[in-house]
């Protein structure tokens, strides 16, 4: 997890290690302890490693320069051309404005050299790639071995009331405390006056016209308006309004899932906060409120769910994951095993779409207490989930009782046309006089493509002879064009009869061909025509000749081809079957 601030009144034990910098104003440099050598080969970023230092918390704003010499100088990637972990040089940025911003929330995220690694079609290095997490405030987030944790206590009051009293669900509910502390950092009293002399006031820094409403209901209303309850009880007040309350429906409306979380901190961040760098700034609280705050109220919620239901619940351990992204088309091994202290009587698992639907799953009833996951492998086809978002979900039953043991968010990335080749590439296509046989095909790692929805097959010219252009265009699962060159050649003579009429001659007989130049003959004394001579035969209509100056006794081999002229080069037809002939 990377959340750097948590409930005093609960405990949980956290299952992602983080790598803390100490709260003081000089920070220790922190890297990752991966080597930090970089890949000769360059290639594009498929996807990213687990990033070392992925948190910050700091007692107060420090000088830019030193957080980002704090920084790691490397960022673990994937790319196309490996399938390890490589290191490539980042440096790091502010979505916001660090300096100037009155926020108590950062996001640094890594740049690179994209010319030399760019980044995979469909990825969002804002959303996607690692990034470190500054937190202000002084609140110091714990590390995956602490039995306890901190935080501030209205984050609890808040947390409640937006479950309990608004009836939101838990990622609907995260949404909104990542972007409060990112306002706020949770105190009701918390102000700021800009340069124009505005004030913003209070848990969602309320400005203007808005402070001023805050105010004057909560005193008609009996409230304090400096207290958490007051401007809580406002809140629900103004997301009732017409003004907000299609914001209210937008989040009754969310999965309660990661990507709900994510989806919730960014709509509240980009139509109710409305902050500077609108855009950047929902990522951000959208990543908050999906990577820090969702890990902890869901598993939170789950716990107490099933203590209070039973003491059966299942747990899943020793799972894996697909990570953030996948290429199209890329395997993944189902693992981890279910165990309850009563009987698994139904397990599920697979991918679902934004809507809920599943794209593949299978299910199995162990009727035991403990169940292997990989034992659904064989159904579960991630390799053929459709480019998109996604959500990897396990569910198991126990007592009745169906529980979610796995919500996991993906994408589904296109898988980049750059290795397609033309089977048999020195082979020549011939053209019959309406089409080209047979006819060029394409391979994609291993595979033969043909037309269809995820890409385009179609050919640059209909000339009878001479090159073609074969282009395969990527669309759907499939991205990038790629284009290859092929030679067309006149149609194979056909019908080849040769006669020895006379002593030391021969009479050569084929059938005429419609547009071509002319006939190439060869004729040898060795069947592999290595020591063969040619006869060029010009004119299309020409089906005869006659070779003299042969050796009596001998034994020769003929064969044939036909030949166009095209820009003033010579095209070949296939050579026609030999022919054995005794001379007189």
């Amino acid at each position: 997890m990377k959340a750097a601030h948590r409930l005093l009144s609960f405990v949980l034990a956290l299952s992602m290690t983080v790598t803390l910098l100490p709260v003081s104003p000089v920070l220790a440099a922190e890297t990752s302890s991966v080597a930090a050598a970089e890949s000769t080969a360059a290639g594009t970023v498929t996807g990213f490693g687990e990033l070392e230092t992925q948190e910050i918390a700091l007692a107060e704003k420090i000088d830019l320069d030193a957080l980002l010499e704090s920084m790691p100088s490397t960022l673990p990637v994937y790319l196309d051309n490996s399938s390890e972990v490589t290191e490539i040089p980042v440096t790091w940025y502010c979505l916001d404005d660090y300096e100037t911003s009155n926020d108590y929330y950062f996001q640094f995220s890594p740049s690179w050299d994209t010319d030399a690694y760019p980044l995979l079609d469909g990825l969002d290095v804002e959303v996607d790639a690692p990034y470190i997490a500054v937190y202000l405030a002084g609140v110091t987030a714990m590390s995956s071995s602490s039995s306890t944790v901190s935080g501030n206590s209205n984050e609890t009051t808040i947390f409640t009331y937006l479950t309990g009293t608004m009836g939101l669900n838990t990622a609907a509910a995260c949404g909104i405390l990542a972007n409060m502390y990112a306002e706020s950092a949770f105190k009701p009293t918390s102000s700021c006056t800009d340069s124009n002399g505005l004030t913003s006031y209070g848990l969602c820094q309320w400005n203007g016209s808005r402070y001023t409403k805050l105010k004057s209901w909560c005193n008609s209303n009996g409230y304090n308006y400096k207290t958490v309850t007051g401007q809580l009880h406002f809140l629900s007040y103004e997301l009732s309004t017409s003004t907000y309350n299609y914001i209210l429906k937008y989040l009754q409306g969310v999965s309660n899932s990661a990507s709900g979380a994510y989806n919730a901190g960014y709509y509240w961040c980009y139509y109710f906060e409305q902050p500077a760098n609108t855009t950047t700034q929902s990522k951000t609280r959208g990543n908050l409120a999906k990577n820090s705050y969702w890990p902890f109220y869901s598993a939170l919620v789950s716990a107490s769910n099933s203590s209070a239901s039973s003491a059966s619940a299942p747990v899943l351990s020793d799972y894996t994951t697909p990570g953030t992204s996948m290429t199209y088309g890329t395997l993944f091994t189902l693992k981890g095993t279910i165990t309850a202290s009563s009987a698994i009587t139904s397990v599920t698992a697979g991918v679902y779409n934004s809507s809920g639907k599943a794209v593949t799953s299978a299910s199995a009833t162990p009727n035991s207490t403990a169940f292997d996951v990989y034992e659904l492998d064989e159904d579960v086809l991630f390799s053929q989930v459709p480019v998109g978002s996604y959500t990897y979900v396990i569910k198991a039953t126990v007592g009745g009782t169906t529980y979610t043991v796995l919500d996991y968010s993906f994408k589904v990335t296109a898988r980049k046309l750059s290795n397609a080749t033309i089977s048999s590439i020195d082979a020549r296509y011939t053209y019959t006089g309406s089409s080209i046989k047979p006819t060029p095909k394409v391979k994609y790692s291993g595979t033969t493509l043909t037309k269809g929805t995820d890409y385009t097959l179609s050919y640059s010219s209909n000339k009878s002879v001479g090159t073609a252009t074969i282009t395969i265009k990527g669309t759907g699962n499939y991205t990038g064009t790629v284009k290859k060159t092929f030679k067309i050649v006149p149609k194979k003579v056909s019908n080849l009869k040769v006669k020895s009429s006379s002593s030391k001659k021969i009479t050569v007989t084929w059938t005429a061909l419609k547009s071509v130049r002319g006939y190439q003959i060869q004729y040898s004394t060795s069947s592999d025509f290595s020591n063969a001579k040619t006869v060029t035969v010009v004119g299309t209509t020409n089906k005869k000749k006659v070779i003299s100056s042969l050796k009596s006794g001998k034994t020769y081999y003929v064969r044939i081809r036909s030949y166009c002229k095209v820009s003033g080069t010579n095209y070949y037809s296939f050579y026609s079957s030999k022919v054995k002939i005794k001379v007189k």
